[in-house]
């Protein structure tokens, strides 16, 4: 009896401990497999403020512009174009792209450059260490149990940080030169923000051979010039580079000497097409046609039969304008035309000088 209670004493014991050590690895397995998965999906993974994607930047109000310049250069934002300081107008940004590259920008009543500032490459060849520091894990010992878990979530942390490929040293890429550590080529590198703006204005001219003298009677006068009158005009403007621009309007010109008894007007269409330099950010010069529609001697009243109609007129422009700011200009103008009456011989001089006031949207 005392035997039998022995062996069933030693199974028992036996079976316990064959099944602790299974239930005890068991758990461990479970708990490697939570790790695992912490790693995995809530440290690596997670959108939070550990992922550098997902950092807040102060964004400016030319920041779209920027991105899509800097998408024409070849550099898609990681983040978008992050304004780094602004003074009144003048707004700086910085760009950083996917692929490494970094941006500068400077923009003035919107109208925006990018300078290449620091290239992937250029980094890698001036410091290799540097470029080997990157969050990629080099290990020459075989994996162990311990970091088999690390190893699988290391792709994770490196698709998460946005890092260019990493390059010999002795690899430049066919853009970098030597100018560029000099700045020598940065200028080539300015690309202007090409813009197309409506215009509107007003403007005032004076000049020409009198057509017309009206009398009054208070005993003053009023003459009606070929060159003089007030114009209102609408058209658009466009950038087309940073020194060139063209402009295109058509308008309302018109000269009055009407009375209580009668009105005397004339009155004029110009249709007007523009080509300017600008010498910097405040000037430009510029020249171009001016097509003349429609000129009338518009009487009636007591002067009704002074009514006359003129040909049309081509006339020559030449002017300066100063921009005050991107939204607003004053123009000085020379315009040089004449006019001649249907059915008579002989010519008017329209010949002009002009004053106008332009606002860009």
């Amino acid at each position: 009896m005392i035997r039998f209670v022995g062996i069933f004493f030693m199974a028992a014991l036996i079976s316990a401990c064959s099944t602790n050590p299974m239930a005890s690895a068991q758990s461990q397995s479970n708990t490697s497999s939570v790790q695992a998965s912490t790693l995995s999906h809530g440290g690596l993974n997670n959108a939070g403020a550990s992922n550098p994607e997902k950092a807040q930047i102060k964004i400016g109000p030319s920041a779209i512009t920027l991105e899509k310049m800097a998408r024409h250069q070849g550099c898609e934002p990681v983040l978008g174009a992050e304004l780094i300081s602004q003074n009144g107008p003048v707004e700086v940004y910085e760009i950083k792209c996917v692929n490494g590259q970094v941006l500068g920008a400077n923009c003035e009543y919107r109208q925006c450059k990018i300078t290449a500032q620091t290239s992937p490459a250029v980094v890698a060849a001036a410091s290799p260490a540097i470029a080997v520091a990157q969050p990629v894990a080099l290990n020459t010992a075989p994996p162990t149990a311990n970091n088999e878990s690390q190893l699988a979530a290391q792709p994770s942390n490196v698709a998460a940080t946005p890092i260019g490929p990493i390059q010999n040293e002795t690899t430049v890429p066919p853009a970098y030169n030597q100018d560029m550590e000099t700045g020598e080529g940065q200028q080539a590198l300015v690309i202007p923000s090409r813009t197309l703006k409506f215009v509107l204005g007003l403007g005032f001219s004076s000049g020409g051979d009198t057509i017309l003298t009206a009398y009054y009677s208070d005993n003053t006068s009023s003459s009606l010039k070929a060159g003089s009158g007030v114009q209102f005009y609408v058209g658009f403007d466009d950038r087309l580079s940073e020194h060139f621009s063209v402009q295109g309007t058509a308008g309302y010109l018109t000269d009055n000497a009407s009375a209580s008894n009668a009105t005397l007007k004339f009155d004029r269409f110009p249709i007007e097409l523009l080509g300017y330099y600008h010498l910097n950010r405040s000037w430009r010069i510029g020249g171009g046609i001016q097509l003349m529609e429609s000129p009338k001697l518009d009487a009636s009243g007591a002067a009704s039969q002074y009514s006359m109609n003129f040909n049309n007129a081509t006339g020559g422009i030449l002017e300066a304008e100063w921009l005050v700011n991107p939204s607003f200009g004053i123009k000085l103008r020379a315009v040089k035309e004449s006019f001649t009456a249907t059915g008579y011989t002989g010519s008017l001089s329209g010949n002009q000088a002009a004053i106008l006031f332009s606002v860009y949207y």
